[in-house]
């Protein structure tokens, strides 16, 4: 088969890597979390000092109640070089694995967390809740 166009090469190489970064499971290697994750309640953390100007990039809020998670299957549109600012609610400890290159593990406690995203490639990003197994969002990043 020969391809004609170094843009068809492109794509189907693109859609090879979303595919094989939509699965989860308990055998995925630890990803470093990112360093902007933050809690509230004067919790010590990685996150810099708040800046004056807030990320570009769309933003989550975030409930979590038990294993009921709200929103659920959000869709959200990103543009690369977006930071995805994820303002998360939740009355226990939690992880959320962000499928992306490279994959994030962010964890986050009870009570009130900020963890800011970074989307530096188009494609798909999903965005699960560990415990639960529940898609959060996916997000297009163009």
């Amino acid at each position: 088969m020969t391809l004609r166009h170094p843009r068809t090469l492109l794509v189907i190489a693109s859609l090879g890597l979303a595919l094989s970064l939509t699965a989860c499971g308990d055998d995925e290697p630890a990803a470093t979390p990112a360093p902007a994750a933050s809690t509230a309640g004067g919790a010590s953390s990685t996150a810099p000092p708040p800046s004056s100007e807030a990320p570009a990039g769309p933003t989550l809020e975030l409930t979590v109640s038990g294993d009921t998670i709200d929103p659920a299957n959000q869709q959200i549109d990103a543009k690369a070089g977006d930071t995805l600012v994820v303002e998360i609610t939740s009355d226990r400890a939690g992880e959320l694995h962000v499928h992306s290159s490279p994959e994030q593990q962010l964890e986050f406690k009870p009570g009130n967390t900020r963890l800011e995203i970074e989307l530096k490639q188009p494609g798909q990003v999903d965005i699960e809740e560990h415990e639960s197994d529940t898609l959060v969002a996916r997000v297009l990043v163009k």
